[in-house]
């Protein structure tokens, strides 16, 4: 069951129906459909990063989860707006000179929910990875058979078949015999 509800997320946002006409919203009920939707998103990405820290039974961290939960709703909300401000409107919040437009789709909900359940979770950025160092050792050297081959010459032969074959070859390569 989500921790926060449409009603919430509408405040915490300021969204209000007529912000989403661009995308078929045509009135309350409208909106609270779509704030629902996205609530279940934000609900399962809780719950998938907090794990047995999901909803835990003390009324304080049940209330900053429900806040972040409020703050991924919007993150997913908030592209919407975006998506509007590029197909252009009417409405007056779409001025490119309003400051509410930025206001609203610059602010960082992800960041903003993520600062609030960091007691419970840890994130790590790495940069590309992993890394591993080579490996240098000191080994046998392939010892020389009795007929003068390395003993690894029948591996070879075989690689070469299946190179060949998988490149599409019927033969091996021959070399070019001049006289």
């Amino acid at each position: 069951m989500p921790l926060t509800n449409a009603a919430t997320v509408e405040r915490d946002g300021g969204l209000i129906w007529q912000l989403f006409q661009p995308v078929g919203i045509t009135d309350q009920a409208g909106l609270d459909t779509l704030v629902t939707e996205k609530i279940v998103v934000a609900d399962y990405w809780l719950q998938r990063r907090l794990g047995s820290n999901y909803n835990l039974p003390f009324a304080s961290a049940q209330a900053v989860q429900a806040q972040a939960e409020s703050y991924i709703t919007l993150h997913y909300l908030v592209p919407i707006l975006q998506a509007c401000k590029v197909y252009g409107t009417n409405y007056p919040i779409w001025s490119e000179e309003s400051e509410n437009y930025s206001l609203i789709v610059q602010r960082d909900w992800r960041e903003e929910a993520l600062a609030l359940v960091d007691e419970w979770i840890t994130l790590e950025n790495m940069a590309g990875g992993g890394f591993a160092l080579p490996y240098f050792g000191i080994t046998q050297p392939v010892p020389i058979l009795e007929d003068g081959t390395n003993g690894l010459d029948p591996l070879i032969v075989l690689y070469e078949e299946a190179l060949a074959r998988a490149r599409g070859f019927s033969n091996l390569d021959t070399g070019t015999v001049i006289r």
